[in-house]
């Protein structure tokens, strides 16, 4: 996915590539806080940007509201949604890997605006009373950056900052359970400075140095709780990257791409504390929280070796690229009564490619451990042709990921570390350790072209997953007068239970079709079919259902893109989704507004894009959902209208 193709689709935010792209989806309470995840896959993908991975942070809090890169960034995107092997590790649950733009020769500066706002609000990112419906969502967002390069080095400073107004009825009612709202609608707010030096020749090789912090206030949902409380968090980030010649280029030429070594290290600090200031009054301990955690990570590994053999046909050259990777993660929270608990991941991969040969084989395996408790795998891909205008790309894949691997929410949980728990509520965790689970993968694609320019693929993906590690439960309302307005106030009281030994099937298939005709004018659908089988008995069998009932089992979605000359485009998208079933939902449907199933909805997306001034400043409008249905993404999340998106890009 390029990063022209990115700006004509209208995105705004970082988070909405997740809906633009085919096969992957997004769940959000808020509309800010996405957890985007790949159609058929239990877990969050991989997110990699500028060659650094990012991963959540306290309590398994996702990476994209801190991530400090604007759109205006990103080179191009590459997402698989398979198990994959990047920057030394193997994302079990798929990749997305975000390519950003190198800076240009000399001195360069580039800036972005860009807000958005929803039918039947009063006026933009205005606070009023509490019975005025006030619908505003996304924005203002700023950004820019400046950069300098010559023969031997540059350097990059950029600036991100985005406010966020979550004001629909439901979350508000949720916040004024400890937030005073008559001060504002609850506001998100992220400020995010980014600097990258790189030098190319004043040593051998290329190096990178990276340094980001992010700041966001937030009102994060909390599942033990059921209902959101004001938090700020932080991240900063220190690494530094790179590559050089270990053999026959001392000089460390990058255009000598074989017998390299790369290497990466990285130290992240990352905190998320209850926003005392944001309280109605003084929060009661069992509400106050204050986490950090310390993450170091390492790669080191030899690059485009050439093997002095070759078992396939023709001899066609083998390439081998060996490594090493560790993470080390500490957790800390004020309060706990124990000790600080860690996380030491090691491990350590190969991989044999020949990218020459005819149908282009791939084999990676990777061993790991994380405390002892042993992961890895195996990745096997292919691409046959099939003719001249056709071919079969073939993906298969068997992953044993160790559990606290990722560091998420469960695990600092059974750990010890405390979290905010509903004194209704219920939260019961297994007591033994945490098992690997286990996934085996395969996909399959079939790609044709046709003489009239009309290219059609066919895609069919299977997984089989033992031994996850999913909660299975339900939600009620619980009521309280405070709000004058419906849905009433309340609160979702959580009675959750984690399964360990959730097992099941899953399988998508998909169909996609791009064509253009008259010139300048493409067409492109792609329809989705998915579906889902548990097995197992008892909670088991019901954790599986409930992550998987939510995905929609159809999806269909027709593009339309015109060109005109270079300075102009027009892109249209109407997308038609079946329902989603959120089982855990029901008991607190039956009370309030929170349906438990999603009905099916049409949306239909216009995006025009104008180039003024020799492609140095680009306008964009955008209309999201103009059919002004009520959309939910999240049973207890906010319904969105029709919303209008305006941004400004300059470039010098």
């Amino acid at each position: 996915m390029t990063a022209e193709r990115l700006a004509r689709a209208g995105l705004t935010r970082t988070a909405d590539l997740f809906w633009f792209l085919n096969g992957w989806a997004t769940s959000s309470l808020d509309g800010y806080a996405g957890r985007p995840s790949a159609v058929g896959m239990p877990g969050t993908p991989l997110l990699v940007a500028g060659g650094q991975p990012l991963t959540g942070g306290p309590f398994g809090q996702p990476p994209l509201p801190v991530l400090p890169v604007h759109l205006q960034q990103v080179k191009a995107v590459d997402a698989s949604r398979a198990p994959r092997l990047a920057d030394g590790r193997l994302a079990p649950d798929g990749a997305v890997r975000l390519r950003l733009r190198p800076p240009g020769t000399g001195l360069e500066a580039q800036g972005a605006f860009s807000a958005g706002n929803e039918v039947g609000d009063p006026g933009p990112f205005r606070t009023t009373e509490r019975e005025v419906l006030n619908e505003d969502r996304i924005g203002p967002q700023y950004f820019g950056e400046a950069s300098l390069r010559g023969a031997d080095a540059s350097a990059q400073v950029s600036l991100r900052s985005v406010r966020h107004y979550t004001t629909d009825r439901a979350i508000r009612a949720r916040a004024e359970n400890v937030q005073d709202t008559l001060d504002g609608p609850p506001l998100q707010q992220l400020v995010a400075p980014r600097l990258v030096l790189s030098a190319e020749e004043l040593l051998p090789g290329t190096h990178r140095l990276t340094t980001h912090y992010a700041a966001l206030r937030s009102l994060p949902f909390f599942k033990t709780l059921g209902y959101e409380l004001p938090a700020r968090r932080r991240h900063a980030h220190i690494g530094v990257r790179g590559d050089i010649g270990v053999r026959g280029d001392p000089s460390g030429n990058r255009s000598d791409r074989t017998q390299r070594l790369r290497y990466r290290f990285g130290y992240r600090r990352a905190t998320l504390a209850s926003d005392a200031g944001r309280f109605r009054s003084a929060p009661p301990p069992n509400l106050t929280f204050d986490w950090t955690e310390d993450h170091l990570t390492t790669h080191v590994g030899v690059g485009d070796l050439s093997l002095p053999f070759s078992p396939l046909p023709g001899n066609a050259p083998v390439r081998l690229r060996f490594g090493v990777s560790a993470d080390y993660t500490r957790a800390q929270a004020k309060r706990a009564s124990l000790d600080d608990p860690t996380l030491l991941t090691t491990r350590a991969y190969a991989e044999l490619a020949a990218p020459s040969a005819a149908f282009r084989p791939r084999l990676a395996a990777l061993l790991s451990q994380t405390d002892g408790q042993l992961g890895g795998g195996a990745l096997l891909s292919s691409q046959f042709p099939l003719g001249r205008r056709s071919s079969l790309g073939l993906h298969l894949g068997y992953v044993r990921a160790p559990y606290a691997a990722g560091g998420p929410f469960w695990y600092w949980l059974q750990q010890g570390l405390p979290a905010p728990q509903h004194p209704e509520g219920q939260v019961a965790l297994p007591s033994s350790p945490f098992p690997a689970s286990e996934r085996l993968t395969a996909d399959l694609r079939l790609r044709r072209t046709f003489a009239g320019g009309l290219r059609l693929a066919l895609e069919l993906s299977a997984r089989h997953f033992q031994h996850l590690s999913l909660p299975s439960g339900s939600y009620r309302f619980a009521r309280i007068a405070l709000p004058a307005y419906a849905p009433p106030g309340g609160a979702l009281v959580p009675h959750l239970r984690l399964h360990t030994e959730a097992s099941g099937q899953t399988v998508r298939a998909a169909i996609e079709g791009t064509h253009t005709a008259p010139a300048g004018l493409t067409h492109q659908f792609r329809y989705n079919v998915f579906a889902h089988h548990a097995t197992g008995e008892g909670g088991a069998r019901r954790a599986f259902d409930q992550r998987f009932a939510r995905v929609p089992h159809h999806q269909l979605r027709y593009t339309a893109r015109l060109a005109v000359a270079t300075r102009f485009s027009l892109e249209g998208r109407v997308t038609a989704r079946s329902s989603e079933h959120w089982p855990a939902y029901r008991p607190a449907g039956a009370d309030c507004s929170y349906p438990h199933r999603l009905p099916a909805f049409l949306r239909v997306d216009l995006t025009a894009t104008k180039r003024l001034w020799r492609d140095h400043l680009r306008l964009r409008l955008a209309l999201r959902n103009l059919l002004d249905a009520p959309l939910r993404r999240h049973p207890a999340g906010p319904v969105r209208r029709l919303a209008l998106f305006l941004s400004f890009e300059a470039q010098l």
